[in-house]
């Protein structure tokens, strides 16, 4: 593995303060390279829905990401504050659970995820076979994290999204922000919605590379550095499949724990990302330039996180070849996943849409 990291630009470390560099300088190109991908998004959306849309994906693991994406835009954040703005404010927080389950499709009631959204003016409901569900645990089941989102968008609905999470964010403090992002369970006990694991995840993976592409934007060099000081002041995250294989692949058994903050274990990500060939483009961590037809929205024609989840690397994902639809039309015809996961990055990039 060693040999293929040095072709791309990472020789093996001969110490550890070497391996400490390399490390560090993979977490800054990982975090460079989603505060540029932000700040592409930024040009040409709203910034409440592009966080929103970032933090739907990091509630989804990895069969559900783009399925919370595509929620995410059946729903918008626009959408979804105008219309709690209607109800008291008591009863926000189970109308937002209400509207974004029937959408989903997940509800127990058939059909009621259309007359809600002709009631609210959402779109129309998703089909339960677009979401992944077999072998999942109870505590990370589609329906739970649907109901962390409405507790995250009821939380900041007076705020907004973007102000009330960078007040948490510019104080400095991680804990600060890993308690904004997470929701407990509704009765108060039991396992939360969205817990502090995941929490930290969404801070260090979503928030803050949002915040840092949102202030290069405004030209606010302090604020810049605070969000990257944060960033550096995260403990270490929960450990998770690559992590665990790139540090035996990486590491020798007596070397230590290397990685012991959230910086290296982004290091690590990046680099696994960079062999893969599931990375930024180029494999050197550049963000996305442009974007082909099948990167844009099949309605509005922008860019948007939930258009380009595949097709921001430049790719134009294309159905089997049948009918020769790119993938935004395949979305505007309401083509869904099929029911074994969604468009995975590590499947074909080409899909069978229903007419097929």
């Amino acid at each position: 593995m060693w040999e293929i990291l040095s072709a791309l630009g990472y020789p093996r470390p001969s110490s550890a303060a070497e391996m400490d560099e390399l490390l560090d300088r993979a977490r800054n190109l990982r975090f460079a390279g989603k505060s540029r991908g932000f700040q592409t998004f930024l040009a040409e959306q709203d910034p409440d829905q592009i966080l929103y849309e970032g933090l739907m994906e990091g509630l989804g693991y990895r069969q559900n990401q783009h399925t919370f994406m595509m929620l995410a835009q059946r729903a918008g954040y626009a959408d979804l504050r105008r219309a709690a703005a209607r109800i008291p404010v008591w009863e926000q927080v189970l109308a937002i659970e209400a509207w974004l389950v029937a959408l989903s499709g997940l509800g127990s009631e058939g059909g009621s995820g259309d007359s809600q959204s002709a009631r609210t003016g959402f779109g129309p409901a998703m089909e339960p076979q677009a979401w992944h569900c077999f072998r999942v645990r109870p505590a990370t089941h589609p329906l739970r994290r649907i109901f962390g989102a409405a507790g995250l968008v009821s939380r900041f609905l007076e705020t907004g999204l973007v102000e009330g999470l960078r007040d948490a964010a510019t104080t400095g403090k991680p804990a600060l922000l890993t308690s904004a992002l997470a929701v407990p369970s509704s009765t108060g006990s039991g396992p939360a919605f969205v817990g502090l694991s995941r929490a930290r995840d969404l801070a260090v993976n979503v928030v803050l590379p949002f915040l840092h592409a949102l202030a290069e934007i405004r030209q606010d060099s302090q604020e810049t550095e605070a969000h990257l000081e944060t960033y550096g002041r995260f403990g270490k995250l929960q450990d998770n499949e690559l992590t665990r294989e790139m540090s035996e692949h990486l590491f020798d058994p007596g070397s230590g724990k290397v990685v012991n903050n959230a910086r290296r274990q982004q290091g690590l990500l990046h680099l696994k990302h960079l062999i893969s060939g599931l990375g930024y483009r180029c494999g050197r961590g550049n963000p996305p330039t442009s974007f082909t037809k099948g990167g844009r929205d099949g309605r509005s024609g922008t860019v948007s996180r939930a258009s380009v989840w595949l097709g921001r690397f430049g790719v134009r994902l294309r159905c089997c070849g049948r009918c020769g639809r790119g993938r935004s039309d395949l979305r505007r015809l309401g083509c869904l996943p099929a029911p074994c996961g969604p468009w995975s990055r590590r499947q074909s990039r080409t899909r069978r849409c229903r007419r097929c």
